[in-house]
Parts: structure tokens; sequence; C-alpha cells
């Protein structure tokens, strides 16, 4: 073979793929969007291998076309995005392309920064606490510290409370029989309502009861 043989059917092997190439190549084209990629990375590799094969059946593919097709096929949430790249009148494909991948790279750290430390994941400060030094106790503490769950008096708690076991019942039975409000509670014992005689405050010292009836009145 000669030289112009071997051209002759070399060019008529090309051209025959390029019948089939081409048109195949030019509808990838006109689908090409960059929306429909996950990635702007995805997006530069499919629209270089495409406009390769153009240029290699004969197309002409200018920068201008490839900037307008990248701009053209922003997402519709991306319209403000796009309207700034245009303002910007990049020369070349690869200028916008470094932008865009650049940006990418900044959403990607955004996200992950997110996940990592996500909104609220701080524990949100107490309301109502007093804070003295290094100590902080809350408010709600410091008012019931000193108040008596059993008898329902103050100036002594529930765990040294002397008053004796029939009242603390009377004062029970009246906290169940009453609309009880939150954080307060009032309580006046029935003295008047009771038969009471001196042998109810006369127990025995065991049982860490009054001794007199003066001294559980007075703490009343």
């Amino acid at each position: 073979f000669n030289g112009h043989t071997l051209w002759t059917e070399l060019k008529g092997r090309f051209d025959h793929k390029k019948s089939v190439i081409l048109p195949r190549v030019r509808y990838e084209w006109m689908q090409l969007r960059l929306q429909d990629f996950k990635s702007v990375t995805e997006y530069n590799s499919a629209i270089y291998q495409i406009v390769f094969r153009l240029r290699l059946c004969g197309e002409t593919v200018t920068e201008s076309d490839i900037l307008e097709k990248t701009y053209s096929t922003f997402h519709a949430s991306n319209m403000v995005l796009q309207q700034q790249y245009r303002e910007r009148q990049f020369k070349t494909y690869s200028e916008l392309i470094s932008c865009l991948l650049v940006a990418e790279q900044n959403k990607e750290l955004l996200m992950q920064n997110h996940q990592t430390h996500p909104t609220r994941s701080s524990p949100i400060p107490e309301v109502n606490v007093v804070k003295s030094g290094t100590n902080s106790h809350p408010m709600k503490e410091k008012k019931d510290i000193s108040k008596c769950h059993r008898c329902g008096t103050n100036g002594h708690w529930a765990d040294i409370c002397r008053t004796p076991k029939h009242l603390t019942k009377l004062y029970q039975a009246s906290i169940k029989a009453k609309e009880v409000k939150t954080n307060f509670v009032q309580y006046e014992v029935p003295i008047d309502n009771m038969h009471l005689d001196l042998l109810d405050f006369k127990a025995n010292a065991n049982n860490n009861e009054f001794e007199d009836i003066d001294f559980f009145i007075n703490d009343v």
C-alpha cells in the first residue's frame, strides 16, 4: 500500500464511525445539564468527554459555547448564583469551573461541620440559677430547702421531723384532698377542730415526739 491508498482506507473507516458517533455525541451535548449531576466534578468530567468527541468528529465547540451550556443548565434554585457568575465575565471554561469547584468544596466543609456540631447541640443553660463563686443552685431548691414535706412546717427537714405521727397523717390527708398548687403548699394544722389531751403530747421519748404542747404550737 502506498500512502494515498492507506489514507483513503483510514478516512473511509473514520468517516463511517463518524456518521455513527456524531449523532450520538450531539444528542449527549443537547441533554447535558449541570443540574443533573451530583457534583461539579462529575459534570466537568462529562462535558470534557463530550467536547473531545465532538471536536474529534470535526465539530467546532468554542469556550463561549461551553460557558453558555454551563450557565444555562444551573438549577432553578441557583438562579441568583448563576447571574453572579455571568457578571464576572469569565473568558474560559476553566476559570468558571475552578470557581465552581472551590464553591462546592466550601459547601461540603460547611455541611461536615454542621453534622459534627449541629445547631443547638450544646446543652442549654438552666434557667433560674443563682451563682455564688463556683457553686450554682436552682432557685426552687433554695426555696424548698427548709420546708418539711412530712408535716408542712418550716424550720426543719423531713428526715429530722419530730411531729407526732397522727398529725403528719392529718397533714398528708389534707394535701390529697386539696388541689395542690405548683411550688406552693399552704397548710394550717386544724388544732381547733381536734380533740386532743395532754397524753397526745407525752409520748415516749424514743419516738422523737414532742414533750410538751407549748413546744409543738410554737414550732407550728
